[in-house]
């Protein structure tokens, strides 16, 4: 079977006439976009199919419904596409910036780029700038950290060089899933956790296991009529719609395996929490997680730090990697840098070893709460521990707190504030009780 490449776009094949309120040169310059999307979209197909040449792997294009047949559920086929296509093709124009199933679609596409790497994603733009794209919602993707085939112009020319550039982005997909040496990507071993941990606290009486998968398809709001398609595998199915939902629909779910034993029950919380972190910066500080960098994030509370650094390697970190310190407010260098060497002991890391360690294993984050992000502080910690990595929390206005440090490190801004990280509290604080007590609040 042949790896799928899915074109998000909106092509307007239905429209007969342009919208209302539009001029004579609007309309023209509108019709003309359109065109060169649907030649482009053809060609593709063919390009990626039977007109592939010597070398290139062949592959199957999913164009949104047109794919699914007679009787097939479209969103649950969609979510299926999007969620399993090797590639992706976003055409951006001023006509498929305004459609919402092209932002969905775009935001699942640049969402798996980020976390999975197993997606090659191709932004395609014609007559869009970046500001379009923030009016219109596509900020929070990052799209403009992906390459994309910027088109001048609806000319024949412009059409076979977005094309040839397209093609040869996309023939780096491997030509089956076995080519190669890729094993199961963290993200998805993250989606097969989180199944097992939903299997493993359900009852296992029939009628009371049916009873409770039902409660949960229903906790992620997926409409009963879809939910036979995903039967076969119901827990991982629900594992998959998790990483798409919102915090309250996951939480309710996790309520309704009901109450299994308190190991359980704090595997699930441990598996859940990190869910909530926006990707796209977490996936930033793993890009930037070398030896002796600092990473800035507007939080006020180490437990997002924490939560960031997990959804970076999704969840796939060892415990001991993350040093958690206590916060400096009132001390002196010296004491800031005795707290670092107390919590890298307690985590049995230490100074002479540091060195070669990260060099075979991997960065190791530590965790400095706000105050201990001052710019005294951080040229100290990264003088004496220069292999370690640092993340502060440096609440919404980090070149504040910063200063002149501002320019040498990191900065993430993960839209926590103001309301953001309050609501990730008042969810984590749920899912605690829950552990807990093993009642829902």
């Amino acid at each position: 079977m042949s790896p799928t490449v899915f074109i998000s776009h909106s092509c307007k094949d239905g429209e007969t006439r342009p919208p209302a309120g539009l001029s004579a040169n609007e309309i023209e310059a509108r019709a003309k976009r359109l065109e060169f999307s649907r030649r482009l979209r053809t060609r593709l197909v063919h390009r990626l199919g039977d007109g592939r040449r010597e070398g290139e792997p062949r592959l199957e294009v999913y164009l949104d419904r047109r794919n699914l047949r007679g009787g097939d559920l479209w969103r649950t086929g969609l979510h299926e596409a999007l969620g399993s296509s090797a590639g992706g093709v976003i055409l951006l124009t001023p006509e498929s910036v305004e459609s919402k199933w092209v932002l969905k679609e775009a935001t699942i596409l640049s969402w798996r780029a980020f976390e999975d790497r197993r997606v090659i994603v191709v932004p395609v733009v014609l007559g869009v700038s970046d500001d379009d794209l923030a009016r219109h919602g596509f900020e929070p993707l990052a799209i403009d950290q992906i390459q994309w085939v910027r088109v001048r112009d609806t000319s024949d020319a412009e059409l076979e060089r977005a094309v040839e550039e397209t093609v040869a982005s996309l023939a780096r997909i491997p030509p089956n899933a076995l080519a190669g040496d890729e094993t199961l990507p963290p993200m998805e071993r993250w989606i097969v956790d989180l199944a097992e941990g939903i299997g493993s606290a359900a009852p296992t009486r029939p009628d009371y296991k049916i009873d409770t998968l039902r409660k949960m398809f229903t906790a992620l709001e997926i409409p009963a009529e879809e939910r036979e398609e995903l039967a076969d595998d119901p827990y991982l199915a629900l594992a998959r719609q998790a990483f798409l939902a919102t915090g309250d629909q996951i939480l309710n779910m996790i309520y309704e395996v009901g109450r299994p034993d308190r190991g359980v029950r704090d595997e699930l919380r441990h598996t859940v929490a990190p869910s909530w972190v926006d990707p796209v910066p977490a996936s930033r500080l793993l890009q930037s997680g070398t030896a002796g960098a600092v990473i800035a994030v507007d939080a006020d509370e180490q437990v997002t730090l924490e939560d960031y650094v997990k959804r970076a390697f999704c969840n796939m970190i060892r415990h001991d990697r993350i040093v958690e310190t206590n916060d400096v407010t009132d001390g002196t260098v010296d004491d800031v840098i005795a707290e670092v060497e107390r919590a890298l002991e307690e985590d049995a890391w230490y100074a002479d070893e540091l060195d070669e360690e990260v060099a075979h294993g991997g960065p190791i984050f530590v965790l400095l709460g706000p105050g201990s992000a001052r710019p005294q502080f951080l040229g100290a910690l990264t003088a004496t521990f220069p292999s370690l990595t640092f993340v502060v929390a440096t609440g919404p206005s980090p070149d504040k707190k910063l200063r002149d440090w501002t320019s040498r490190v990191t900065v993430l801004h993960p839209s926590l504030q103001p309301n953001g990280e309050r609501e990730g509290r008042k969810l984590r604080k749920k899912l605690d009780i829950y552990v807990e007590r093993g009642v829902a609040t």
